[in-house]
C-alpha cells in the first residue's frame, strides 16, 4: 500500500489558521462599528433628534393640561370652590403677589390651585356682587408655554391667569412706584445692580429661551410689554426669564425686537436714575453688566430670527409717548441710557 501523503493537508500555514479562534459576537460588532462609523453616527443622531422631538412635544402637552381651564375647574371644585363667589375668599391682603397701576394679583389660598392666580381690576366696585357672575373659559394662544395669560374670566374685570414662576424684575410694584416719582436711593441702586449681575451670569441657553418667547409672540401678533420690567419674571433658582402681560398689537410684523429683551432687564426707564445713585466703581460695573446682558440677548435674537432694529423699538417708544401724552418720557429715558452706554455722560 502506498503511504498517504499529508502534505498540503496539514501544512504549517494551514495548521496555524485552523488554530485561530472563531470571532465572538462582540468582536464582530466591533468590526462592524469600525467599518460603518458614519452610518451608526447618523442613526444615533436621528434617534436623538426623534427623542428630543418627543420630549418637547410631551412637555407641551403636559403644560397644556396643567394650566388648562378644565384642570382649573376640576381642582377648584375639589378644593371646595364651587362658585366664582368662592374665589373672592382668596382676595385678601396676605395673598397679594403683585400690584400694578390698574390691577392687583392674588394667589389662591388653596394649594391645589398654585398654578393659577386671580387678577382684579382696581376700578372694580362692589366685588361681592361682581363675583356672582359666571366663570367663562377664555381661549389662549400659547398652550405650549406659560406666559401668564388668562384662561378664564368673571365679567370684564376679573381674570384667572396661569401663574408664571419668578420674581417681578426691578422695583416691586414698579408702576405704583413710578407714579409716586420717588427718588432712587443708593441702596436701591446697589440692589438692582446685584440683581442684574446675577442675570448676566445666566447661561446663554436662558437667553435663547427668552428669544424663543419673543419670536413666538411675534408669530401670534402679540407685543411684549417691555416698558415695565415687572413683566419679566426672573427665576433665579432655575436661571430662567419668563415674559408675562403681553397684548395684541396691530399692525403685524416685526414689532418685537431684541431691545424688548434686554431693555426691560436693565430697566431702561430708570437706568439714568440708577446710574447716578451709584458710586463711580458701581457706575462702571452697571455699564459693563448691561453690555454683557445686551450681548447675550443679541446672540439669542440672531439664532431665533428676532428683529434687531433699534429704529423699530424707538418708533414704538415714540408712539407710546404720543398715546400717553407724557411729553416723550420713554424716548428720553432710552436716550439717556444710550448715552451712558456710549460713554457720553460724565460720572459726576
Amino acid at each position: 500500500m502506498r503511504p498517504i501523503s499529508l502534505a498540503g493537508v496539514y501544512s504549517p500555514v494551514q495548521f496555524k489558521q485552523s488554530e485561530q479562534p472563531k470571532k465572538t459576537v462582540q468582536s464582530k460588532i466591533k468590526d462592524f462599528s469600525k467599518e460603518n462609523t458614519g452610518l451608526i453616527t447618523g442613526l444615533c443622531c436621528a434617534a436623538a433628534a426623534g427623542a428630543a422631538f418627543i420630549l418637547i412635544r410631551n412637555r407641551h402637552i403636559a403644560n397644556k393640561l396643567r394650566y388648562s381651564y378644565e384642570n382649573f375647574v376640576k381642582l377648584a371644585k375639589k378644593s371646595g370652590l364651587k362658585e366664582p363667589k368662592d374665589f373672592l375668599k382668596s382676595c385678601t391682603e396676605n395673598n397679594i403677589i403683585g400690584t400694578g397701576e390698574n390691577s392687583t394679583v392674588y394667589k389662591f389660598s388653596q394649594e391645589p390651585l398654585k398654578n393659577w392666580v386671580i387678577k382684579v381690576d382696581k376700578k372694580l366696585e362692589n366685588p361681592e356682587k361682581y363675583f356672582e357672575q359666571p366663570l367663562k373659559k377664555l381661549e389662549t394662544d400659547f398652550d405650549e408655554m406659560n406666559m401668564g395669560e388668562a384662561i378664564a374670566g368673571i365679567g370684564d374685570h376679573v381674570k384667572i391667569l396661569k401663574k408664571a414662576e419668578g420674581t417681578p424684575h426691578s422695583f416691586k410694584d414698579w408702576a405704583v412706584r413710578r407714579a409716586e416719582k420717588r427718588k432712587i436711593e443708593p441702596e436701591e441702586a446697589e440692589t438692582f445692580l446685584s440683581d442684574i449681575k446675577q442675570i448676566a451670569e445666566f447661561p446663554q441657553e436662558s437667553y435663547n429661551e427668552l428669544a424663543k418667547q419673543i419670536h413666538r409672540l411675534e408669530d401670534a401678533g402679540y407685543k411684549a410689554n417691555s416698558l415695565n420690567p415687572n413683566n419679566c419674571l426672573i427665576d433665579y433658582k432655575n436661571k430662567k426669564i419668563n415674559i408675562i402681560n403681553t397684548y395684541k398689537y396691530e399692525p403685524f410684523g416685526d414689532i418685537n425686537t431684541v431691545y424688548d429683551m434686554w431693555c426691560p432687564l436693565v430697566d431702561f426707564t430708570n437706568y439714568g436714575k440708577f446710574y447716578f445713585a451709584l458710586n463711580d466703581a458701581n457706575k462702571a460695573e452697571l455699564v459693563s453688566t448691561t453690555k454683557a446682558i445686551r450681548h447675550k440677548c443679541t446672540v439669542a435674537a440672531g439664532r431665533a430670527r428676532v428683529n434687531g432694529s433699534e429704529d423699530t423699538f424707538k418708533d414704538f417708544l415714540v408712539l407710546t409717548d404720543k398715546l400717553e401724552n407724557n411729553g416723550g418720557k420713554y424716548a428720553y429715558q432710552y436716550k439717556v441710557m444710550d448715552l451712558i452706554l456710549k460713554g457720553q455722560v460724565r460720572h459726576d
